[in-house]
């Protein structure tokens, strides 16, 4: 079944990522999809701590976080335990994507509740398909509610 076409509003999604040349990657991947996205970029992990606070307190928040593991100022796990521990804003579905294929950051994301763990390929076509791929399948495949 492909939702591509019910989806009214675009998909927002929330990037947590310290790395300039890694955001710029996603955002190319992102916009040469052609799918429906609107992106907003953090690059500190206390700053999207508290957007994702923020946004439990208002309407405008984003569809699903593509969360970095490892943040300078702070861990993409304790971003992940803090929004999952937040009623308002748990239901959002978090992507990790980390260049880590350690199995106990794998693990970790997982009993941290993470809906997915991908790991950042290190070749650019690798690493630009493997972000079409989160998108389509977050577009495409997975229903999420509209608010």
């Amino acid at each position: 079944m492909n939702n591509r076409g019910a989806r009214r509003r675009p998909l927002e999604i929330l990037i947590v990522e310290d790395n300039p040349g890694d955001v710029r990657l996603v955002e190319e991947a992102l916009v040469e999809s052609g799918f429906n996205t609107r992106l907003t970029i953090v690059r500190e992990g206390d700053l999207a701590a508290e957007q994702i606070r923020e946004a439990g307190r208002s309407r405008n928040r984003p569809d699903i976080i593509l969360l970095d593991l490892h943040l300078g100022d702070i861990s993409g796990l304790d971003i992940l335990a803090e929004t999952k521990a937040n009623e308002a804003v748990q239901a959002i579905p978090i992507i990790m994507f980390s260049t880590s294929g350690e199995p106990e950051d794998i693990a970790a994301s997982y009993r941290g509740h993470a809906n997915a763990y991908v790991q950042k390929p290190q070749e650019l076509d690798d690493f630009l398909q493997a972000v079409s791929n989160i998108e389509s399948f977050w577009i495409s495949t997975v229903l999420l509610p509209e608010e």
